[in-house]
């Protein structure tokens, strides 16, 4: 007897038994509750599920705008190669819907292609919000897709919902402890300059170096006056540190020596000094001599033009 064919033996009798076909009932297959709109129309592969667009909602999340032709290009990308990598989900009872944990912009970008479904990583119901923040951070972090604002808030907001330290994070993220706070002390620029920080307007550099700055008046004064000087970020540290910026060098442009040009009975030979400061004639026979020498050994070795 097959090892199946023992089992089937062993818990028959009492699988038919505990659907009812005992004693002559009739049997009655109970469905989970959740489990017609949650797995409706859900095709599984290869541990992930492909699920319509329209059982999928989004959530706010760290990124916050989405640039019309970034979503255009993406979508060109996955009609010609296929979705890459699924986006993250996750189910939620109450709204009978998967919420995007990340992959918003390829949801985005599917949707104006016209797809029916995309491939999903389904996380788990009992997910936290910490974790979900992680997450999101995680991936936006290394695909460089949050602005300096976005991505100053997502540190905080992981931080915050983990009850992290700005170490905790760094070493998760894989990054310095001190890019981490300055990130961070981004958000407490005024929100109309953080608008300009987060479109590039306001050099993320510049930007640093004024969040160090206490108040709002003296944040502002600073910032008009780096970008009026066209100071650098190097420069904007120092002048934050109470230094003189280094001055501008007004660099003189090397005017190159003009062409030499010599009429011959076979052509034109043209001579063109650069690494010559003051150039003479005496310079112009030594470079005719060695290029008469190059032509020599060329003919030599019967290397044809």
């Amino acid at each position: 007897m097959s090892k199946v064919e023992k089992l089937r033996e062993k818990f028959g009798d009492r699988i038919r038994e505990s659907l009812g076909a005992g004693e002559g009932n009739t049997a009655t297959l109970v469905e989970h509750p959740t489990r017609n709109k949650r797995y409706e129309a859900t095709k599984k592969a290869k541990g992930y599920y492909d699920i319509r667009l329209q059982d999928i909602a989004a959530d706010p999340q760290h990124r916050e705008e989405f640039n019309p032709d970034e979503i255009e290009q993406l979508a060109a990308s996955l009609n010609a190669d296929g979705l890459i990598a699924p986006i993250v989900v996750r189910w939620d009872q109450g709204r009978s819907k998967y919420i995007i944990i990340a992959g918003e912009r390829r949801y985005r970008a599917a949707r104006l292609c016209g797809w029916e479904r995309i491939t999903c990583d389904i996380k788990a119901d009992d997910i936290s919000e910490g974790e979900i923040a992680e997450l999101q951070l995680a991936e936006n972090h290394a695909r460089k897709d949050l602005n300096p604002i976005e991505l100053a808030g997502a540190f905080q907001d992981v931080i915050d919902k983990n009850g992290y330290t700005v170490r905790d994070l760094a070493k998760r993220v894989g990054v310095n402890e001190t890019t981490v706070t300055r990130y961070v002390r981004l958000l407490g620029l005024p929100e109309d300059v953080k608008k300009k920080v987060a479109n590039g307007k306001i050099p993320i550099g510049i930007a640093r170096e004024a969040a160090r700055l206490n108040g709002e008046k003296e944040q502002r004064s600073f910032i008009e006056k780096a970008l009026r000087d066209g100071l650098s970020a190097t420069d904007a540290q120092k002048v934050a540190s109470g230094k003189k910026a280094t001055p501008k060098k007004k660099r003189k442009k090397k005017s190159a020596p003009a062409a030499q040009v010599f009429k011959t009975e076979h052509g034109d030979v043209t001579l063109q000094l650069n690494a010559v400061k003051n150039p003479s004639y005496d310079h112009l026979a030594a470079m005719l001599e060695e290029a008469l020498e190059e032509v020599q050994h060329r003919i030599k070795n019967r290397v044809r033009l």
